[in-house]
């Protein structure tokens, strides 16, 4: 045997079983040519139902996408909406403060110790001391 003449083990192990199928066959370039039409079968409707799968997750994404954006829309207008019905009641609660308030009184000073001088004077008047919690007591 010569040296530059392929082994049985060369041509093995470049040859896969669809090729010495063919090879062995007596009719084997109409067996190819079939095999090959088959394959080509195959691709062409692997890649159609590829196609129909991605344009089917497109049309999911464009769906959950656009839901999306309007609960945002909604969530940021019932926000806003929120936000200027507070404001309205900030602003009617300081009016309504402000119409309670006698005459002549100015607002409350921020100091928790605030104490208007007529209870004061009732106060050290009678037997009666005030409380930590606002209410009085008889001492």
């Amino acid at each position: 045997m010569p040296d530059n003449a392929p082994s049985a083990h060369t041509d093995a192990s470049l040859s896969t079983p669809f090729d010495e199928l063919m090879n062995a066959a007596p009719d084997s370039k109409l067996m190819r040519s079939q095999a090959q039409q088959i394959e080509a079968d195959a691709r062409m409707r692997a890649s159609e139902h590829l196609e129909r799968a991605r344009e089917k997750a497109q049309r999911i994404i464009d769906a959950v996408t656009a839901q999306a954006d309007t609960v945002l829309r909604d969530a940021e207008d019932r926000t806003r909406q929120l936000r200027w019905q507070q404001h309205q009641l900030t602003s009617f609660m300081a009016e309504v403060k402000e119409m309670i308030r006698p005459d002549g009184v100015s607002a409350q000073p921020p100091s928790s110790e605030w104490e208007p001088s007529e209870y004061r004077d009732a106060a050290a008047g009678a037997d009666i001391a005030p409380t930590g919690d606002g209410a009085a007591e008889h001492a």
